[in-house]
């Protein structure tokens, strides 16, 4: 709970340095959770078909790109849903085999790119009132 609320408490102070009203940044954070919750994985379903196997690595960092799947496959490994060696060899392709990493790669990323671009904003146009 802490990471996903520190990833979306951090996208929600961005989209508040560059919104002017509330309206606007409410908006912005209904549709950025639909975006995680349902369109990103019915994007990827859609891309699922035409990958091949030499494909599956880079398909695989898009599929862990969304912090709600990286926090599902985190919690599947560590509380043994998932047992990581009775699973096939191109199963292994398509996963990661240290789920902390890739959760806090997860949480480098958003929160680095978050601030980042909350700092360039404020930087360029200051608090909006």
């Amino acid at each position: 709970i802490i990471f996903i609320s520190m990833i979306f408490n951090q996208l929600g102070c961005f989209l508040g340095f560059i919104t002017e009203n509330r309206i606007r940044l409410l908006s912005y954070i209904l549709i950025i959770w639909l975006f995680y919750l349902f369109i990103y994985d019915l994007i990827l379903i859609y891309f699922v078909p035409s990958i091949h196997s030499s494909d599956v690595f880079l398909f695989s960092i898009f599929y862990f790109l969304s912090p709600i799947n990286t926090m599902r496959y985190f919690l599947n490994v560590k509380l043994n849903v998932f047992d990581m060696d009775s699973f096939s060899l191109m199963f292994d392709h398509v996963t990661f085999h240290s789920p902390t990493l890739i959760l806090f790669l997860n949480l480098l990323f958003y929160l680095g790119i978050s601030y980042g671009l909350g700092l360039l904003a404020l930087k360029k146009g200051g608090f909006k009132e």
